[in-house]
């Protein structure tokens, strides 16, 4: 068994560890528990309705998709928050958040799809 540069059997390991007053605790860390799926299906279902009611629902008037478009903003926010928390990376909860956020201005129709290519091959440059 290998745990960072330490290498040995299980019982090689831990003598060492008492046989020279350590805390094991200060090298190995508890894995933590798994997020509730809720906190991460909760903020995609309104990420998905926001998808369905500014693109296929046309009767809105403009003050009531901007206001879908910022509970959609919220949600985003609650999703990149929750990647963040779970996988600690701020990579995966950057592309997650502005991801989102690009298709949803699409969504809302104020870039069109072409632009948002654009947009992301500039990023990538």
């Amino acid at each position: 068994m290998k745990l960072g540069q330490l290498e040995g059997t299980k019982e090689e390991i831990t003598g060492f560890v008492i046989d020279n007053g350590l805390d094991a605790s200060a090298f190995f860390k508890m894995p933590e528990e798994p997020i509730n799926a809720a906190w991460i299906f909760i903020p995609a279902i309104f990420i998905f309705i926001v998808f369905v009611l500014l693109t296929l629902v046309h009767s809105f008037s403009e003050a009531e998709r901007l206001f879908i478009f910022i509970i959609g903003c919220a949600a985003v926010t609650a999703l990149a928050t929750v990647v963040q928390l779970r996988f600690e990376s701020a990579w995966a909860s950057t592309i997650v958040g502005f991801g989102l956020l690009l298709l949803m201005l699409v969504a809302l129709g104020s870039i069109s799809p072409v632009e948002m290519l654009n947009e992301i091959k500039s990023i990538r440059k």
